[in-house]
C-alpha cells in the first residue's frame, strides 16, 4: 500500500487558508466593532435630542427685588385682590398714584402704594421713583384736622424710616412700582389724611375704625 507523502508544493496552499481565515475573522471581528459603535453613537445623539428639548421646555422665573414690580394692564384689573381707593393723576400725564386701603398692625398704619406708567402704546420704558410723585417718605406724614394732631414715620433703630428702601423702577407701559410707608397708628375714629412729604399731594378721606 502506497503511502502520499505531501510534497513542498502543497505546504504555501496551508499557510494561505490559514492566513486567509485569519482575515476573515479580523474582518468580522472589525464589523462587530464598528456596529456597536454606531449604536452607542446613536444612543449618544437621542440623549441629547431628549437633553435639548427639556431645556427649551423650561421658561426662566420672573425676577424678584426688593421693591415690587408688576404688570397691571386694564384688562387684568377685574382679577387683582386688591384695590386701589384713591387713583391720583401726577404731573407727568403718563403717571398715576394708585394709594390702598392702609393697614394696621398693632400700633402701626401702613399705606401701600404704587405709581403706575399708564402710557397706552408707548414701547419706551420710563425711569419712575418717588420723585415724579413728589413722594419723600423721611417728611410724611398723617394729618387729623379735626384735633390738629400729626403721625409721623416710624422710624427704625438707625432713624431710617420704616419705609421702602428704594421706590423706584424702570417701568413699560401698563407696569407699576409698590411700595409702602409706616406711620404710627392714628387713635381709633379719627379722620386723617396722608401727606407724603412736606411738599407732597395731600390725600384726605381716610379713618381709623373705632
Amino acid at each position: 500500500m502506497e503511502t502520499s507523502t505531501p510534497t513542498p508544493a502543497d505546504e504555501p496552499d496551508a499557510k494561505t487558508q490559514r492566513v486567509t481565515t485569519s482575515l476573515h475573522e479580523n474582518k468580522n471581528l472589525l464589523y462587530i466593532v464598528l456596529g456597536l459603535a454606531g449604536i452607542l453613537l446613536i444612543g449618544i445623539i437621542i440623549l441629547l435630542s431628549v437633553l435639548l428639548t427639556k431645556k427649551d421646555n423650561i421658561s426662566p422665573n420672573s425676577n424678584n427685588s426688593s421693591t415690587s414690580k408688576s404688570t397691571t394692564q386694564d384688562s387684568d384689573n377685574a382679577k387683582d385682590s386688591v384695590k386701589a381707593v384713591k387713583t391720583i393723576s401726577l404731573k407727568d400725564p403718563n403717571l398715576e398714584l394708585l394709594i390702598y386701603e392702609p393697614k394696621i398692625n398693632g400700633s402701626n398704619l401702613t399705606v401701600n402704594y404704587s405709581i403706575r406708567n399708564k402710557c397706552k402704546g408707548c414701547e419706551n420704558v420710563t425711569y419712575v421713583g418717588n420723585r415724579d410723585a413728589n413722594i419723600s417718605p423721611g417728611s410724611s406724614y398723617l394729618l387729623d384736622n379735626e384735633n390738629g394732631r400729626k403721625y409721623s414715620v416710624i422710624t427704625d433703630a438707625d432713624k431710617e424710616p420704616l419705609a421702602s428702601e428704594s421706590c423706584s423702577e424702570y417701568l413699560k407701559a401698563g407696569e407699576k412700582v409698590d411700595c409702602f410707608i409706616a406711620f404710627t397708628k392714628p387713635d381709633p375714629g379719627v379722620n386723617y389724611a396722608i401727606y407724603f412729604g412736606d411738599t407732597g399731594i395731600p390725600v384726605e378721606g381716610f379713618s381709623v375704625s373705632k
